[in-house]
């Protein structure tokens, strides 16, 4: 089910996966200056993980002049929203792996001396 998150103006963004073929799109789309900056590279995911704002479908961009039609339709709230979501993402899966590292360790497996 697709993950749904809300902006400071209230808006509800639909969020989409970026599998590997999307982020091959989003490079071409960036071109090579773009895909060289990571500013820019960030700015982009962001826009591309939204499938629709408030209903209204996001295309994922294809084009320089797409991406930036995406990213002015989320404006600064909508990236904001995005960053968010994004970092609490890696960081559940920061904890995640902390708490298997830390089951191996106490685990009928556990590794002897493992620090």
């Amino acid at each position: 089910m697709a993950e749904v998150i809300t902006d400071a103006k209230g808006r509800k963004l639909t969020l989409r996966p970026i599998n590997a073929l999307a982020q091959l799109r989003l490079f071409k789309a960036m071109g090579p200056e773009g895909s060289d900056n990571p500013k820019y590279c960030l700015m982009a995911e962001c826009a591309a993980m939204v499938a629709d704002i408030d209903g209204v479908p996001n295309p994922l961009p294809r084009t320089e002049g797409e991406l930036e039609r995406a990213i002015d339709a989320l404006d600064t709230p909508g990236v904001a929203a995005v960053m968010v979501y994004r970092a609490q993402k890696i960081l559940e899966t920061r904890e995640a792996a902390e708490q298997a590292v830390q089951e191996t360790k106490e685990g009928p497996l556990a590794i002897s001396g493992a620090s």
